[in-house]
């Protein structure tokens, strides 16, 4: 809550951090559910007040970095998944964990275009560059042509996606530093 909060006075939206939606999070730390939504509820409203106040290049930065760390989580949770598991019971978690992670692609498109729509500032060009440099991992998949062909099993394993794995922590890195 406090890297938020940081991240929020740093952007000038401080004021989405009212004191009883801090108490919220804080108290609901454990219950993965609520804080879930308390998260989604605060990404909207901050959203809402960028796109209110004019902010869309700020806007679309959230939103960058929240779909860069929803990736990145997902990523990492496939990348570090125990290896000494029976199959049965890996696959159970794993499998829709890369599906997901594999259905970025269109959403990864969009994002992309947002950008490049926007007004940015050079810096931002190179964060562009990496989305579409990740985006062309996803593409070299074939993902689309191997679900036609019947050959979807093939995709849906934590080896196929070990080079998005590796753009995304590169691109997390890049924005966190």
């Amino acid at each position: 809550v406090t890297a938020s909060k940081q991240l929020a006075d740093k952007l000038q939206i401080a004021s989405i951090f009212e004191p009883a939606a801090v108490k919220r999070f804080e108290s609901n730390l454990k219950n993965k559910d609520s804080l879930v939504y308390l998260i989604d509820e605060s990404i909207k409203s901050a959203d809402k007040y960028l796109k209110d106040n004019e902010r869309n290049t700020i806007a679309a930065m959230v939103f960058t970095g929240t779909f860069i760390e929803g990736l990145f989580i997902a990523t990492e949770i496939v990348a570090t998944y125990p290896s000494d598991l029976p199959a049965d019971v890996k696959n159970m978690v794993l499998i829709p964990l890369v599906r997901v992670i594999l259905k970025q692609e269109k959403p990864l498109e969009d994002l992309i275009k947002v950008l490049q729509s926007l007004e940015i500032e050079p810096d931002i060009n190179d964060l562009v560059k990496s989305l579409q440099d990740l985006h062309k991992l996803y593409k070299e998949l074939n993902i689309e042509e191997k679900i036609q062909k019947n050959q979807g099993d093939l995709i849906l394993t934590d080896k196929t996606i070990q080079s998005i794995t590796k753009k995304v922590k590169e691109i997390r890195t890049n924005i966190i530093k």
